[in-house]
């Protein structure tokens, strides 16, 4: 469980409030990356698009900023099977050269 009083947050293992927290992190995580995650949320498999593969590392972390995954892209659209993963919100970070892309992604 995380609170954070003056945001209103609290996250616990229940989906209505891991639900009401997806706004709150997509004021905290930009929007203008350029990778799509889909379908979110998802309970099984996950597809990361991203532009330019070449040079490219996916790494993907649980809400306590631990990394879970991590991979480096053999084409523009990456399957990832998550169907182990805890439920939770999970933070998607594409590492380039020398730039970041970050998204997120709901697992049930």
């Amino acid at each position: 469980m995380v609170e954070n009083k003056e945001n209103q947050l609290s996250l616990y293992k229940e989906d209505s409030i891991i639900d009401n927290s997806i706004e709150y992190f997509n004021e905290v995580i930009k929007e203008n990356r350029k990778i799509d995650i889909y379908p979110n949320p998802s309970d099984e498999l996950i597809n990361i698009e991203i532009d330019n593969p070449n040079n490219a590392i996916i790494e993907i972390y649980n809400i306590s900023g631990t990394l879970v995954f991590s991979k480096a892209p053999n084409s523009k659209i990456e399957k990832i099977e998550v169907s182990g993963f805890p439920k939770g919100i999970y933070v998607v970070k594409v590492m380039y050269d020398k730039k970041v892309d970050i998204g997120k992604i709901v697992i049930r």
